[in-house]
């Protein structure tokens, strides 16, 4: 079966002839036209199933010049961002935060199609792709069309004086008014560093046990420049949530830590938070140079911030009593003089052994790219999708910092051949969030991972 199939979007028209599986069949005639919305004769689909996808990255100078690049790669596949009567699209958007983020999020809105929602985040340093792989100082954009009614969001700002939960929790029930009955399946999360778990908790308070993926945003040095966006605004602390609705679209995730145990762990005897002030009542400072060894010996004398010298050297614990081989990967931020208490960007309780975890493969590219691999079948099992249309890679911005130069071959050597042909948009974050059946939903550290949509 042939169909004829024709769309304009944000001023470029673009008339063809698809067969039903989508390929393009003729060649494509651009043409600059003043057309802003889009009309476009497609398959119907029946039962939950995207109607179309399409990511677009780049490099450009200019936010507008690297939008419009953007959304000419996406416009190129089939069916992307139909606004018709019976289907429904959404934007997830990245860029690093060198940007001029409000111009990029308005500009956005102007070339996507009128009432096209926008859920997305700032990234490190890089925008992330399989064929490019890390892409520096970039945009990214992917569209996904489905069944009307596939996709709601919200985003709400939180000011100094709020609680993280509290806020999450006014999201979220503002999101389940906005389903009007449905259900989501899943729900992805984009919020700022530091308070991902009490996040996590009100969006619980509202859905329960409903999957919850993400990434935290990020900026490239750690200074607070990062920021959530939406089609509603652009704020440093808040949340983005995404829904996306049971029996429309498929979408499964799985974030992993590419990691074993040691044999080195100690008990978690005072902490506080994402504080720990003594393992196996020591300074926890004392265990973990000994753990760690002359890396950390500067940073031991002096205190300060340890992202680099950890990022390779990850500890863990397991939250679940029930499934204490569940290893949720943490990164130790800082070393604080004088009492040797270590930061973390993961919160812990007292009781949990801590432990100090080994990487998978023989460098960290390698366990890196065993850990995309890994989450990418995980991610399709979870909700039992074949042919993923389209996915978003989650990587930490520690393990950014561990790889190094490697960052773009851990992406397009074999998880790029695992993933093929499946279109993925990647985002560096600081923190990462994922749903698994021993742990619910929980967030972690130097993990990666990837969110598939079919």
């Amino acid at each position: 079966m042939n169909l004829k199939c024709g769309f304009a979007w944000g001023g470029w028209s673009w008339l063809g002839k698809c067969d039903s599986n989508r390929r393009i069949r003729s060649g494509m005639t651009w043409s600059r036209t003043q057309v802003t919305t889009v009309r476009v004769k497609q398959r119907v689909q029946v039962g939950m199933a995207l109607t179309g996808t399409g990511v677009g990255v780049s490099d450009a100078i200019s936010t507008k010049d690297a939008v419009d690049e953007c959304i000419r790669a996406v416009s190129q596949s089939w069916g992307v961002g139909v606004a018709g009567e019976n289907s429904s699209s959404v934007a997830i958007l990245t860029s690093t935060c060198d940007r001029d983020v409000d111009e990029l999020v308005q500009y956005t809105k102007e070339r996507l199609p009128s009432g096209v929602p926008i859920h997305g985040l700032t990234t490190c340093a890089n925008v992330l792709t399989t064929t490019r792989g890390a892409v520096p100082g970039g945009v990214g954009l992917m569209l996904l069309s489905g069944p009307q009614g596939a996709f709601e969001t919200v985003a709400l700002p939180m000011n100094e004086t709020q609680p993280a939960r509290a806020v999450a929790k006014e999201a979220a029930q503002i999101l389940r008014t906005k389903l009007a009955g449905r259900n989501p399946g899943a729900i992805l999360m984009a919020s700022h560093p530091g308070d991902e778990e009490q996040m996590i908790s009100g969006i619980e308070d509202v859905f329960g046990q409903v999957p919850v993926y993400g990434g935290t945003a990020a900026d490239n040095t750690v200074e607070g420049n990062w920021t959530i966006l939406s089609d509603s605004g652009v704020f440093s602390k808040g949340i983005s949530l995404l829904a996306i609705v049971d029996g429309a679209v498929r979408c499964g995730g799985a974030i992993v830590g590419p990691y074993v145990k040691s044999n080195l762990s100690a008990t978690i005897t005072k902490s506080e938070g994402r504080r720990i002030m003594e393992l196996d009542n020591r300074p926890a400072a004392d265990v973990i140079r000994e753990w760690m060894g002359s890396d950390l010996e500067e940073k031991y004398t002096t205190g300060g911030m340890v992202l680099g010298e950890t990022s390779t050297k990850p500890v863990a614990v397991s939250p679940s009593e029930a499934s204490p081989d569940a290893m949720v990967s943490i990164h130790i931020a800082v070393i604080n003089k004088p009492d040797r208490s270590i930061d973390l960007f993961r919160e812990v309780s007292n009781g949990q052994r801590l432990h100090y975890m080994m990487q998978k493969g023989t460098t960290a590219v390698m366990s890196a790219e065993i850990g995309l691999v890994e989450s990418f079948e995980q991610a399709k099992q979870v909700a039992s999708i074949t042919s993923p249309s389209a996915g978003l890679i989650i990587y930490c911005g520690g393990m950014g910092i561990a790889v190094g130069d490697g960052l773009s071959k851990s992406l397009t050597g074999q998880f790029a051949e695992i993933a093929s042909p499946t279109p993925l948009l990647g985002m560096t974050c600081f923190g990462e969030q994922t749903f698994s059946p021993a742990l619910g939903n929980h967030h972690r550290n130097l993990s990666v991972g990837v969110i598939l949509f079919e």
